[in-house]
């Protein structure tokens, strides 16, 4: 890597990315013999499932095989250890497009019309839509818990300043540009070989073991390229491939399942919304002395730990609380959350946004320069020098990249409150060209080390 450091380099697929050379999933050539999949959904968000008559759907033109959740040979769960999530519905109903069955035939129009005819019955229950009401009916994933450091309550009684805050951050599609699709190749003595548009490979070959009721290395998971992610493929994609690998384990022929855009948007699992109420104590320069916050989320199967991990990890508030609620929405809009386990940062972006909403308000309460003010919260609360030992960096390489990166934001949200987007265009386009002037390198050490 010698003299790479700062010099364009191509990556490694663009000459086939550009060319058209560069093969997707769809892309792979078709073995003969090869079928096409589609999925029965439920159309409401919660219920209990009375009937499911696929009878129309297996004589439909070329239909050669409709699987539900009773011919499934291993164990019905796509989630992890000790959790149980269903590939299939099978008693009830949890949200708005869960899968019923997979329906395989020689055309994907032909699996596609035959989804259709499916006769599906279920007796409508009561569908939890929001937060508020969840917390209402302790409608709770897991119990809820709390992130306790020091000694808060005092802390916040005698800070200088405290800001008392609330708001919410709602659930969000992925939109990946290739949608969720797997081709699974069935092999010797029962071997799959599945291709999958997946973040997460080894999920990918455990749910379809799970599934089947086979070993691990019963299934080889290939993955060359995805046309997008986000996080909306490190989970799904595990159980768009289990469905498949199903069918195929099933009829001894490969199976195509690619979800069209409809569908994708409404059978898989979004980044999980949130609601926020916090107290935080800082002093009048802007230093944030204690925190007292709640989240709340229509969530996964971890409802703040991972993410809540990231926020104290940043942040290192040496007083906090943090009560941590993850609520069970079985909304009858699209999967959030739990239903359909997203992975998908697992909170990670929605913290960044209160880091940055309640950390703002009090530098601007405080009345600190501001310039400056992120390296002083960072200076503050020890995260910065955490930082620095974890990773045995010298002081002086954080500090201009800290400071620089908080700088240009802060050029152009002042600009923006004080004249509107024609003046923060003009703040953006002085500081390139006064960086350009200036001829300002990156801080030597930070990409090299």
């Amino acid at each position: 890597m010698s003299g790479q450091v700062y010099t364009a380099r191509r990556h490694d697929s663009a000459l086939k990315h550009v060319t058209g050379q560069a093969l997707y999933i769809d892309d792979i050539p078709e073995p003969p013999g090869t079928l096409h999949a589609a999925l029965v959904l439920s159309p409401i968000a919660s219920g209990r499932l009375r009937r499911l008559d696929l009878s129309q759907a297996t004589t439909a033109a070329g239909v050669v095989g409709v699987f539900a959740a009773g011919d499934i040979p291993g164990h019905n769960n796509i989630a992890g250890p000790g959790k149980q999530e269903p590939l299939f519905a099978e008693d009830k109903v949890e949200f708005a497009g869960q899968p019923l069955a997979v329906v395989v035939a020689d055309t994907l129009d032909a699996a596609r019309a035959a989804a259709e005819r499916a006769v599906i019955d279920i007796e409508p229950m009561e569908a939890i839509l929001d937060i508020a009401t969840a917390l209402a009916k302790q409608a709770y994933v897991q119990a809820p818990s709390t992130i306790l450091r020091g000694d808060p309550d005092a802390v916040l009684k005698a800070a200088p300043h405290t800001l008392s805050a609330e708001f919410s951050v709602g659930g969000q599609e992925h939109f990946y540009l290739e949608g969720q699709i797997a081709f699974v190749l069935p092999g010797e003595d029962g071997d799959l070989i599945v291709h999958s548009s997946t973040q997460h490979p080894t999920e990918v070959q455990h749910v379809c073991a799970e599934i089947l009721g086979c070993d691990f290395n019963r299934v080889t998971t290939v993955v060359r390229r995805l046309g997008g992610g986000f996080g909306g493929k490190e989970s799904n994609a595990s159980w768009v491939g289990g469905a498949a690998a199903l069918a195929a384990a099933k009829t001894g022929r490969p199976v195509k399942l690619r979800l069209p855009r409809e569908i994708d948007m409404v059978a898989t699992g979004k980044r999980h919304g949130f609601d926020y109420r916090y107290t935080v104590g800082f002093d009048g320069e802007g230093r944030v002395l204690a925190l007292d916050a709640l989240r709340e989320s229509d969530v996964v199967e971890e409802p703040g730990e991972r993410s809540s991990g990231r926020l104290h990890h940043v942040r290192d508030v040496k007083d906090s609380r943090e009560p941590l609620v993850g609520q069970r929405i079985g909304a009858d809009r699209v999967a959030l959350g739990r239903h359909r386990r997203t992975g998908a940062g697992a909170g990670g972006e929605d913290d960044a946004l209160r880091v940055r909403g309640d950390g703002d308000r009090c530098r601007r309460a405080g009345r600190a320069a501001p310039i400056g003010r992120e390296a002083t919260r960072f200076a503050s609360v020890g995260g910065l020098q955490v930082e620095r030992a974890r990773r045995g960096v010298p002081d002086r390489v954080h500090e201009p990249a800290v400071v620089g990166h908080h700088r240009g934001h802060r050029y152009r949200i002042d600009a923006w409150e004080a004249g509107g987007v024609e003046a923060s265009v003009a703040a953006a386009y002085g500081e390139r060209r006064e960086l350009s002037e200036r001829q300002l390198a990156p801080p030597r050490g930070v990409l090299d080390r």
